[in-house]
């Protein structure tokens, strides 16, 4: 996902250095209204999937499959002052989803005395679950204030600061029963069942974020590449971060 938000920013880069002159770059002294939409690309760190087990029901801990990156959606409106020729500054306002996806996993489920300790047999049958599709989606308002500096005309790069306003934070899961046959080798499995949990106790209502990035302008038309580095926890009581990439096109008014 890094080499893909990479190329973007490349392909960007070369689009400025390529096209000096064509763009259409908001002369001195004016302001300029830009609603963009876009996607995300997001990983949280350092959180488990959720493990079933018999005796306390649904927990985090024993269990930890990689946490991947995540396709969210982003959109807003940022608002621009062309200070110089070269410097611009905006402020942003922004609905961008951040979180994670897992590894689809299965969970064998011993009853108590099932398996023998002193034969190590196994049972004739076992259960277990199965969940698959299992991911975060955290919502945020985010407030950008960025500083854009234009090394070409139409291309800038550009950094600043961001808070975000946590709206909504679920994980879902699709939960799968399933029995194998030990003599068999057959393993049978139920409906498929959707699950959803509300994290947002759980979550941290603010977060902060260092956005760098670069951008080109064509036409009016604005490709805009950033990451978001996270300076703030996901979640209360586990050191997690919102690791985010945005992607947008904009149009210039």
């Amino acid at each position: 996902m890094k080499k893909t938000i990479l190329l973007c920013a490349m392909a960007i880069a070369a689009l400025g250095a390529q096209a000096q002159g064509k763009g259409n770059q908001p002369k001195r002294g004016t302001f300029s209204f830009t609603p963009q939409v876009g996607v995300t690309w997001a990983k949280q760190t350092n959180v488990a999937a959720y493990k079933y087990t018999e005796a306390a029901g649904f927990s985090a801990t024993g269990y930890e499959p990689d946490a991947r990156y995540n396709a969210g959606f982003t959109g807003g409106l940022e608002v621009a002052y062309q200070a110089t020729t070269d410097w611009a500054f905006s402020l942003g306002l922004f609905y961008t989803q951040a979180g994670s996806k897992y590894k689809d996993f299965e969970e064998k489920i011993f009853a108590e005395g099932q398996q023998a300790a002193e034969s190590q047999q196994l049972p004739t049958l076992v259960t277990g679950h199965a969940f698959t599709n299992q991911h975060h989606t955290f919502g945020y308002i985010t407030v950008p204030v960025m500083a854009h500096y234009y090394v070409a005309q139409g291309f800038a790069i550009k950094a600043g600061v961001e808070l975000g306003f946590l709206t909504t934070a679920k994980r879902k899961w699709d939960q799968t029963e399933f029995t194998v046959n030990n003599e068999t080798n057959v393993t049978t499995y139920g409906k498929p069942q959707s699950c959803e949990m509300d994290l947002k106790d759980e979550a941290k209502s603010v977060m902060l974020a260092l956005p760098v990035g670069v951008s080109y302008e064509y036409e009016q038309v604005v490709l805009d590449a950033r990451y978001h580095f996270p300076l703030t926890k996901a979640m209360e009581t586990i050191d997690t971060r919102n690791r985010l990439f945005t992607l947008t096109v904009g149009y210039r008014f």
